[in-house]
C-alpha cells in the first residue's frame, strides 16, 4: 500500500499536562494499530504532542505540534513525540 501521507487532526485536551497527553496519544495509537480494518487492514499513526501555556500564540503552538509530529515521522512513524524546546 503506498504511503499517502494520511490526514492530520488536532485533539485539544484541556487541563492535561504534556506527559498525560502523551499517554493518551500512545493509547489511541496502540488501539488503532491493533485494529484490523475490514477494507484496508492495519493502519498506523504518528502523533505530535505540545503543551499550551499562557502567552503562547496559536501559531507557536501549531509550530511546536508540527515539530513533534515530524520527530515521530523521522523516528520511523507509528510513534508519539512530545515537543521539547531545544537548548
Amino acid at each position: 500500500m503506498p504511503d499517502g501521507g494520511g490526514e492530520e487532526f488536532i485533539l485539544l485536551v484541556p487541563e492535561t499536562a504534556g506527559n498525560q497527553a502523551v499517554l493518551l496519544a500512545e493509547s489511541i495509537r496502540s488501539i488503532i494499530e491493533q485494529y484490523h480494518f475490514q477494507t484496508i487492514g492495519q493502519v498506523t499513526c504518528s502523533f505530535g504532542v505540545a503543551e499550551f501555556s499562557l502567552g503562547k500564540t496559536k501559531g507557536e503552538l501549531l509550530a511546536e505540534l508540527n515539530q513533534a509530529l515530524t520527530t515521530s515521522k523521522n523516528n520511523g512513524r507509528n510513534s508519539v513525540s512530545l515537543y521539547t524546546k531545544e537548548a
